[in-house]
């Protein structure tokens, strides 16, 4: 133990002693142990495995858009199957853009773009043949933070039309903002990517069909009468 002129004393070594603390009129005997490694493990704040205990398990996601030195991240979808609400606050807070690679697709998430960080994304896109074309769907249904932007590659990029599917009509509805293979959705649900114009393709040709007959009726009632006059 060493002592300073103003009475403070530091252990130099682990140990155990005994100090007598007096203020010129009581003296009391104080048994101090010197302990470096309990003292290291306290000033540390470890866990007690190793970890220090206010270090958290960083996101990989967040700690790939916090370390990039560019301002778009290209990742795979394997390394980002899901953009969480941390990874959402990162890329806006940091004005950044994400690119997670699919099979087939890619979403682009932009951070001036992103609205409500509390929506955490499924990067998982399934494409299942139809009747049409092949379905597919969107963050499983659930809301999406803004605006994500999937580009279709590969076979899918074949495809000229998509259509979301709108539950309250039972219908599928047409989206005109799809150019280059691109999409900017902001609605999650079930989407369809197809070649055929299904307006058209949907329509009702009961009314076209009674129409022709309708017509049928009226040529043949004019060629009936046109025949009494050609007879007089």
């Amino acid at each position: 133990m060493a002592k300073d002129g103003s009475g403070v004393i530091t252990g130099v070594s682990t140990g155990a002693t005994s100090v007598i603390v007096s203020n010129g009129t009581v003296s009391s005997s104080v048994t101090v142990i010197v302990n470096r490694t309990a003292s290291a493990s306290s000033d540390g704040d470890n866990s007690g495995d190793g970890t220090p205990a206010d270090e958290t398990p960083t996101d990989p996601v967040v700690a790939a858009i916090e370390n990039a030195a560019s301002d778009t991240v290209a990742l795979s979808q394997q390394e980002a199957p899901v953009v969480s609400s941390d990874a959402l606050n990162a890329l806006r807070a940091n004005n950044k853009t994400l690119v997670v690679n699919g099979d087939g697709y890619s979403l682009r998430f932009v951070g001036s773009s992103i609205k409500n960080t509390s929506a955490p994304v499924d990067t998982a896109l399934t494409f299942t043949p139809s009747e049409h074309g092949v379905n597919f769907v969107l963050n499983n249904g659930e809301a999406l933070p803004g605006t994500v932007e999937i580009t279709f590659t590969g076979d899918y990029a074949a495809y000229s039309r998509i259509y979301l599917y709108n539950t309250v009509a039972s219908k599928w509805q047409f989206l005109n903002a799809f150019k280059d293979n691109t999409l900017g959705a902001d609605t999650a649900g079930e989407y369809l990517l197809t070649t055929e114009n299904l307006r058209f393709a949907e329509m009702d040709w009961t009314f076209f069909i009674a129409g022709g007959f309708v017509m049928v009726g009226i040529v043949v009632a004019y060629i009936v009468v046109k025949k009494r006059y050609w007879f007089w």
